[in-house]
């Protein structure tokens, strides 16, 4: 979000939090003006360069006192907690630009949002990467490590994290355990470990990989013989692929079609 305003008093309530249903994290700079934010018992006067931390999922207070530019990130909780720490422990933590690196980490968040149009899904990714890795490194820097959460993010943030994974990759037939824990930086261990409710992790990119062909196969502008669409979804042995979405289903993928079709 790129936003431009005069002075004015924002106060989120928890009414207000509970309304919106809004369940991300903040990555803020203020580009001219500047005010006070408070958030989490902290009050920061924030001036151009400096960066801030928020949770949307918790009432916070902006008084700005004069007409002011501000650029900020939304960022998915679970993501943002797996790669940097507890959105609720950072809450309201204002870093300085003072500081070189935090200086350099708001001309690259200022970069990245502005290349983002031009930017493949996978680069956007890669580049919100480093701009968390850059972020988590500023915070021990600042000496703001007790704000972090010292423990391992817990198992569904690091689930919904790896099946996002999945969700953006599981078109290539390649996708495995091994590309996911080494994209989540976590042990084998760990990652069979939080997708052992799910049946283990071949079957959670199977089942992925499934939904997404009958999400197309009921899509009546996609007509793209079945194989040609299995392929697409990763599914490189037809027979293998037909039996699964049976059992699955209880249905040919044909059936599923036909269905479809009919009620539309």
């Amino acid at each position: 979000m790129d936003t431009t305003s005069s002075p004015f008093l924002l106060e989120r309530h928890r009414r207000h939090v509970a309304r919106d249903d809004k369940d991300m994290a903040v990555i803020g700079t203020l580009l001219t003006g500047g005010g006070v934010i408070h958030q989490s018992g902290r009050e920061n006067t924030g001036i151009p360069g400096d960066i801030y931390i928020g949770d949307l999922g918790s009432p916070q207070t902006y008084d700005i006192h004069n007409s002011y530019r501000e650029l900020r990130l939304h960022v998915d909780r679970s993501y943002f907690e797996a790669r940097v720490g507890r959105v609720d422990r950072l809450a309201g933590l204002c870093l300085s630009k003072q500081a070189p690196l935090v200086a350099m980490f708001s001309d690259y968040m200022v970069s990245y949002v502005q290349r983002v149009p031009e930017m493949t899904s996978a680069e956007a990714t890669l580049g919100l990467d480093g701009l968390l890795h850059l972020l988590s490194s500023l915070i021990k820097t600042a000496g703001a490590m007790s704000m972090l959460d010292k423990a391992e993010p817990s198992s569904a943030a690091m689930l919904a994290l790896a099946q996002r994974y999945i969700d953006d990759h599981l078109f290539d037939p390649r996708l495995d355990a091994i590309m996911i824990k080494t994209a989540l930086g976590i042990s084998r261990t760990r990652l069979y470990e939080i997708f052992q409710e799910m049946g283990g992790v071949n079957a959670a990119i199977r089942d992925t990989r499934l939904n997404r062909v009958k999400a197309m196969l009921c899509d009546k502008a996609d007509r793209r013989p079945i194989e040609q669409i299995a392929r697409a979804c990763g599914f490189q042995d037809y027979p293998s692929f037909f039996r699964a979405f049976r059992r699955r289903f209880g249905r040919s993928p044909k059936e599923v079609r036909e269905e479809a079709l009919e009620q539309q």
